[in-house]
């Protein structure tokens, strides 16, 4: 269907192109203005999932620093860290990058084997 692919030719400009997140037929922008989904099939409900849980993740700040890093800047921030801080010192230095400079302090030294410093 070409306007599920293309659901600014709904009501232009006016219909968002990019969502946030949806939940059963409402959608939000990346502003957070919410949206009613009252469209073919659902826009929102086949791109983002209708968002009817069982369950809500409630990841931490640390549990989003380590999961949601697929960003281009992102994975130019994770190259920069381990060039500048090696695989040793990663972790703490993205922490710190993310916020979460509490949870890196958390984190136990353990020596590395000589086998994980040559892979």
């Amino acid at each position: 269907m070409l306007l599920s692919k293309r659901p600014e030719m709904f009501l232009p400009e006016k219909w968002p192109t990019y969502f946030r997140k949806a939940k059963g037929c409402s959608v939000w922008d990346l502003d957070g203005n919410e949206f009613a989904d009252m469209s073919i099939m659902g826009i929102g409900t086949n791109i983002l999932g209708c968002g009817n849980r069982l369950f809500e993740l409630g990841l931490s700040e640390v549990g989003l620093a380590l999961c949601a890093a697929s960003s281009k800047s992102d994975q130019t921030l994770i190259t920069n860290l381990v060039a500048e801080h090696g695989r040793e010192g990663f972790l703490a230095a993205w922490l710190r990058a993310r916020d979460a400079g509490w949870a890196a302090d958390l984190i136990p030294t353990f020596p590395i084997s000589q086998a994980a410093k040559e892979s």
